[in-house]
């Protein structure tokens, strides 16, 4: 199993933009692909061989990627900022959260 690694170059609002990836066993041209996708664990670099492993172990192929601002692809500094990109704040406790359930309570 091969593995491959660079960056994909994009444009995003008018800048140029660098993401980091890894394409696990890209010669299994007919296996499905696995998208892995983060949110707690960050980049590529946090995943570490488990990626690998389970391709291996299943015969699959595998995308790993840092979104901006993570990993080695373009820091989100020099990026523009998006709005509505935030959670809203909490509500106070008690009363019903944004998304419709009880707000947690402290």
């Amino acid at each position: 199993m091969s593995t491959e690694s660079g960056f994909a170059a994009i444009q995003w609002r008018g800048k140029d933009v660098r993401i980091e990836y890894v394409r696990i066993a890209p010669e299994r041209t007919h296996a499905p692909l696995l998208v892995f996708l983060h949110e707690g664990l960050g980049s590529v670099s946090m995943w570490k061989d488990f990626p690998e492993r389970l391709c291996d172990a299943g015969g699959f192929r595998g995308l790993v990627f840092s979104r901006p601002g993570y990993g080695r692809s373009t820091p989100r500094d020099t990026m523009t900022p998006t709005l509505g990109t935030s959670c809203p704040p909490c509500p106070p406790r008690g009363r019903v959260s944004p998304w419709g359930g009880p707000a947690a309570k402290p």
